[in-house]
């Protein structure tokens, strides 16, 4: 019988409770969302795309959806912020070998 290797990359991103939180608190709240991406050869162009929407996914899940207006510059720009903040964090614990393969950039 085969062993199934088992990867996951954490999502993370730390959520103040309040807009005016104190920096220690702040640090407190963390919501994390695993990834897993056991199932794929991340060294694959195709491979990493799809981890790389898998991280996209969670990260959405965190940061909540795409405000519906592009009026709306300050949701944009915390979205925004908040995407790239949590894919870049959990790409980065990525083994090095999986990165050659794609761009990690939440917007491409």
């Amino acid at each position: 019988m085969q062993s199934h290797l088992f990867a996951a990359v954490t999502v993370a991103l730390a959520i103040p409770a309040m807009s005016n939180a104190a920096p220690a608190q702040a640090n407190a709240d963390v919501q994390n969302i695993s990834v897993s991406y056991g199932d794929l050869n991340i060294s694959t162009p195709t491979g990493h795309a799809v981890l790389v929407a898998r991280v996209k996914q969670a990260a959405e899940a965190i940061c909540g959806q795409r405000p519906e207006t592009l009026l709306d510059i300050a949701a944009n720009t915390r979205f925004n912020a908040c995407m790239s903040k949590a894919v870049n964090a959990a790409m980065a614990k990525v083994p090095a070998p999986a990165m050659v393969a794609g761009s990690t950039r939440p917007n491409g």
